[in-house]
């Protein structure tokens, strides 16, 4: 359920939290959210989220999700949000490895003869860079099934401290998927829709309640660059979310 990149406004996640945010250069000021590089550990909860009923829709429904995100050692990453990424070479600030999502789109409320964007797994690479103040990441992937094309994404995350028990999480990405992918999600053939392109942000305000336990507050939006024209039956090209959740780290 990526919610990241060139697919963003299809996704049915809006999940990220900042967990996985860079650690800080001062040990004094470290990123609580960091997960440690050795034993597995795992972020689980669930999340009230307010979000539209389908791409393009201007009528918003509230439901329940759940939160997963875990760590491995120091390789292997697994969450609902982004898939399974594992960091097969590092060199110095950079990281690289293969990655695997499943996507699932807003599909609620679309009219019975409207298409249907298909659930599918996505499997590709990712690289990453260690700003020591944020991270940025990039990913190419292709479909495995569902529908055709390549996507891709760069994204760049932050946490700021703001207080003993407060952090403030960021997250501001691009989005591209060639055009078979833009034709299979606009129902469209490849000359009329073009390439596909997505702006969002995300901000999501985080309270470290017990040592072990936090209560994040986030609010997410991504907007269609192109195809200019928002799909078939559309009124709006923005998807905004906002989602509240309570999640629990455990450490073996």
């Amino acid at each position: 359920m990526a919610q990241g990149g060139a697919a963003a406004v299809l996704t049915a996640g809006a999940l990220w939290l900042g967990v996985a945010a860079p650690t800080y250069a001062d040990p004094l000021s470290a990123n609580p959210l960091q997960m440690p590089d050795s034993g597995l550990t795992i972020d689980a909860g669930g999340a009230v989220r307010l979000r539209p009923t389908h791409l393009g829709a201007d009528i918003y429904t509230a439901d329940f999700v759940p939160y997963l995100d875990g760590q491995w050692g120091r390789d292997l990453h697994f969450s609902i949000d982004d898939g399974v990424q594992y960091t097969a070479i590092r060199s110095g600030r950079l990281s690289f490895g293969p990655d695997v999502e499943y996507r699932q789109p807003y599909t609620d409320g679309l009219a019975p003869r409207v298409r249907r964007t298909a659930n599918a797994v996505e499997a590709g690479a990712f690289a990453k860079v260690d700003l020591t103040y944020a991270e940025l990441e990039m990913r190419v992937r292709k479909a495995i099934n569902g529908y055709g094309g390549y996507s891709g994404d760069i994204t760049l995350d932050t946490a700021v401290p703001l207080a003993p028990k407060w952090t403030l999480g960021l997250d501001a990405r691009f989005g591209w998927a060639d055009r078979r992918f833009a034709a299979s999600q606009f129902g469209q053939a490849t000359s009329i829709v073009g390439d596909y392109f997505s702006i969002g942000a995300q901000a999501a305000l985080i309270y470290q309640w017990k040592p072990k336990t936090r209560i994040v507050a986030s609010f997410s939006d991504d907007q269609i660059l192109r195809p200019s024209r928002p799909i078939s039956g559309a009124t709006t090209r923005n998807t905004a979310t906002l989602l509240v959740a309570v999640t629990h780290r455990f450490h073996w």
